[in-house]
């Protein structure tokens, strides 16, 4: 073991132009790659992507209706009740010549007690508590459309390794067969380089399909497209690229200092793939919250801003305006009649009676024998106090989905930091040296074998922390109700 380090050591000392040349290995195609890269995609950003949620969600828009239906109770509790106009007439079927009587009459219900002003006010309410909701429907929906962004990158990232490991491992097979061929190695190693290769075609398989649903998931998002043409995330970053290397070069001091400096200047900025805004530093990273991210604040926006706490206000307002129409329905409404009656002549030889007509005028209203009970005024009331018992409910279950969210976000940004370093390099520079090392007789197949899963995990490992760091950060937005710290840059929310 010693000496394979110290070779090891050594391999990574030596300068890429003094190493002898490594044997040529011609790629193996992957069919797996062409079943998701052939296929049409149209890429967003997380900024381009919410937009587009905003506008072509179809429960989005069915939801929109909400609002001006809300509106036009508003107008129909405003009404006051229709007037009637009601004619009749009296004709004598007694045969004894009496006068015949035409009557016209117009009757007006006066409302009292507020009702019509409280009724109004309740409509309001309810239409605030509309709007409200609408928004909350769209800030659940944006936190689901980004998840699913979120976890389309990391599809798309894991594809890429298990594509790049898939690569790896096929020309390891490549070289094996040169190997055995010139009698370096024996059919034993070879075949357990193909068992592995195959093993590594697989895992991409399951990771297209990985990526499909992911990007079908988007997709899903959107109003009815053309099925041939997905939605796809930004293409993720690469977060080791050796521009200019060959895929099996071992890794000089020199390139080492060249990509430390590059990524370092690159690590400086703030976002990740799609427009997320990233930790701001390594280390300080799992202690140093973002410029304006704290939980006292977070939960005062949370309190102040989120839409079903918002919502939860207007329906308690709502309901405490019923309480008023509640009692202006024990006011009994008066009814005013205002008519006229037309009188023919009156021929009978006992009451003869001339033609004449007259002006009425009528007061009518209910006896309120119906407020001796209180079911109705108290209804209204106990729907007040469990409106007020909902804010507060809402309001506690706000500030726990911000504490809940802050420690997720807390953890995520620790473990993302852990990834941050020179961690990943390292891996690719191990496995790089044990294939050098394999090619030239110091190393055994195991070693290279071992190198290339270690370096898989790592990578997978740092996709996983990236997928989990981008839920906490969607989540932290999603409880605070506060969109602006998600995104890298102001410019995003333009969309």
């Amino acid at each position: 073991m010693r000496r394979t380090l110290a070779g090891c050591a050594l391999v990574l000392a030596a300068p890429v132009a003094a190493q002898e040349p490594a044997t040529p290995v011609t790629p193996v195609s992957l069919p797996a790659a062409s079943l998701i890269e052939a296929e049409p995609v149209v890429r967003l950003s997380l900024a381009e992507y919410i937009a587009q949620v905003g506008r072509l969600n179809l429960d989005y828009a069915a939801q929109t209706f909400s609002v001006p239906i809300a509106d036009a109770q508003v107008s129909v509790a405003h009404l006051y009740p229709n007037p009637t106009i009601a004619w009749g007439t009296a004709l004598d079927v007694s045969g004894q010549h009496q006068a015949t009587s035409y009557d016209v009459g117009l009757t007006q219900t006066i409302l009292l007690g507020g009702k019509r002003g409280s009724r109004t006010d309740v409509a309001r309410r309810q239409l605030d508590a509309a709007k409200a909701q609408l928004d909350d429907f769209l800030r659940t929906l944006r936190g689901t459309a980004a998840t699913a962004y979120v976890d389309a990158v990391h599809a798309e990232q894991v594809y890429a390794r298990k594509r790049q490991t898939a690569e790896d491992l096929d020309r390891l097979v490549a070289l094996n067969e040169h190997r055995v061929h010139a009698g370096d190695i024996g059919e034993i190693d070879l075949a357990q380089s193909r068992v592995d290769a195959a093993q590594a075609r697989g895992d991409l398989l399951s990771a297209t399909n990985d990526v499909r649903s992911a990007r079908l998931a988007l997709t899903g998002l959107l109003s009815p497209r053309r099925p041939d043409t997905l939605v796809a995330p930004a293409a993720p970053l690469e977060l080791v690229s050796l521009p200019g290397v060959g895929p099996d070069v071992p890794i000089t001091p020199a390139l080492l200092a060249a990509v430390a400096n590059r990524d370092s200047a690159a690590r400086a900025t703030d976002t990740l793939t799609g427009g997320l805004r990233a930790p701001a530093g390594a280390a300080a990273a799992a202690t140093t919250p973002q410029p304006g991210l704290d939980l006292d604040s977070l939960t005062r926006a949370a309190l102040n801003s989120r839409p079903d706490v918002i919502a939860s206000r207007r329906l308690r307002d709502a309901a405490v305006a019923g309480v008023r129409v509640a009692r202006g329905d024990r006011w009994a409404d008066v009814d005013i009649t205002v008519g006229t009656s037309y009188f023919s002549r009156g021929t009978s030889a006992i009451d003869p009676t001339p033609v004449f007509s007259s002006f009425n005028v009528g007061l009518s209203f209910p006896i309120p024998l119906s407020n001796f009970t209180h079911g109705e005024l108290n209804g209204a009331r106990y729907t007040a106090k469990q409106a007020d018992k909902t804010v507060l409910s809402t309001e506690w279950k706000a500030q726990i989905d911000v504490r809940t969210a802050w420690a997720a976000y807390q953890t995520a940004v620790a473990t993302l930091s852990e990834f941050r370093g020179t961690v990943l390099l390292d891996a690719e520079r191990v496995r790089r040296a044990k294939l050098y090392s394999y090619q030239h007789g110091s190393a055994s197949l195991l070693d290279v074998l071992t190198a290339e899963q270690a370096a898989n995990d790592v990578y997978i490992a740092s996709y996983d922390a990236q997928q989990q760091y981008a839920h906490a950060l969607v989540g932290l937005g999603q409880s605070s109700g506060q969109w602006s710290f998600v995104y890298a840059s102001a410019d995003s929310l333009a969309h």
